[in-house]
C-alpha cells in the first residue's frame, strides 16, 4: 500500500461528525422557534383587557423568554450554515466530485438548502422583539422545517455516494417497514405534543411562592 495515498485518504469521522452536529443544531433551532412562538403568544394574550388583572410581570417575562429563544434560534441557524459548509469541505474527494457532478438531482436540493438557510438568517435578523411580529415567528418556523426537509434529501444523497463503491456491485432490494415508520411517526407526534403542553403549561401557569424554583 502506498503510504502517501493512505495519508491522503480522509477519515469518515469528520464528515459524519459534522452531519450529526447539523441534526443537533436543527433540533435546537426548532425548539427555540417553538418556545418563541409560545412565549410570544402568551405575551400578546397577557396584554388583552380581559387578562389585565393577572398580566403583571407576565408580559415582561414572556417577552424576555421570546427574545432569548429567538436569539437561540438565530445562533443555532448561523452555526448550522457554517457546519454545512464545513461538511462539504471535509468530504472525501470522490464523494465531493460526485456531488458536484450529480446534476440537478443533487445540486438542486443543495443549492435550495443554502438559499433557504440564508433566507432564514434574514428572517431571524429582521425582528428584535418577536412578540410584536407573531406572523414572522410562524413563517420562520415553517421555513426552518422546509429547510430541514431539503437538507435531509442532500444528506441522503451524500450517504448514497459514500456507499456507492460497496453497493454498486450488488442489486439492492428495498423492503419498506411501514409498521416501524408508523410507530416512529406516532411517537414523534406524541413527544412533540408533550413538549408543547409542558412548555405552554410552564409559561401560562408559573409556580408561585414556595413552589417557584
Amino acid at each position: 500500500m502506498n503510504p502517501r495515498s493512505s495519508r491522503r485518504r480522509r477519515s469518515p469521522v469528520a464528515p459524519w461528525t459534522a452531519a450529526c452536529l447539523a441534526l443537533i443544531l436543527a433540533a435546537a433551532a426548532v425548539s427555540g422557534l417553538q418556545e418563541t412562538g409560545i412565549a410570544a403568544s402568551n405575551g400578546i394574550t397577557a396584554l388583552a383587557p380581559a387578562d389585565a388583572t393577572r398580566a403583571g410581570d407576565s408580559v415582561d417575562l414572556n417577552t424576555a423568554i421570546a427574545r432569548s429563544a429567538w436569539r437561540w434560534a438565530l445562533s443555532a441557524t448561523v452555526l448550522q450554515i457554517v457546519d454545512g459548509f464545513v461538511l462539504l469541505a471535509v468530504l472525501p474527494k470522490p464523494v465531493l466530485l460526485g456531488v458536484m457532478r450529480g446534476g440537478l438531482a443533487i445540486l438542486g436540493p443543495l443549492t435550495l438548502s443554502i438559499l433557504l438557510g440564508i433566507g432564514l438568517l434574514v428572517m431571524l435578523a429582521r425582528a428584535s422583539n418577536p412578540v410584536d411580529r407573531p406572523g414572522l415567528v410562524s413563517g420562520t418556523l415553517a421555513a426552518l422545517i422546509l429547510t430541514i426537509a431539503v437538507m435531509t434529501v442532500t444528506r441522503h444523497q451524500i450517504r448514497v455516494l459514500y456507499l456507492e463503491p460497496a453497493t454498486s456491485q450488488f442489486s439492492v432490494t428495498v423492503v419498506p417497514q411501514w409498521a416501524n415508520f408508523v410507530l416512529f411517526s406516532v411517537l414523534l407526534v406524541l413527544g412533540l405534543a408533550t413538549v408543547f403542553v409542558v412548555v405552554r403549561r410552564v409559561l401560562t401557569s408559573p409556580a408561585e411562592g414556595d413552589e417557584a424554583a
